[in-house]
């Protein structure tokens, strides 16, 4: 229910910008699968816009192990790769959030 509501107020708002803004109050909320990261994702209009999503939802899936999907959604290669760069930037982050508390 949530990300419905989530997916409704994006696709309801103005611009990118207001996406962004109420895309990233959701994130802050909630995390989601990689599949639901990606309808998200296919709101923006913008690729520098999908992009800036895309990293800023990385840590908040569930399942980052399937986020390589997501790439499907970029034309322009430095964007793929500046995605890449991110992800392996925040690798260590999801493995101790994790596993937090368990060792």
């Amino acid at each position: 229910l949530e990300f419905q509501e989530l997916k409704t107020d994006m696709s309801q708002a103005m611009d990118d910008h207001q996406r962004q803004t109420i895309a990233i109050e959701g994130l802050n909320n909630h995390m989601f699968t990689t599949a639901y990261i990606v309808q998200l994702a296919k709101l923006f209009r913008n690729e520098t816009s999908r992009l800036e999503f895309a990293k800023s939802a990385y840590t908040r899936t569930i399942d980052p192990e399937n986020y390589f999907q997501i790439k499907m959604l970029f034309v322009k290669e430095e964007n793929i790769q500046s995605l890449d760069e991110y992800m392996a930037s925040k690798a260590d982050e999801i493995v101790k959030s994790e596993f937090k508390g368990l060792f």
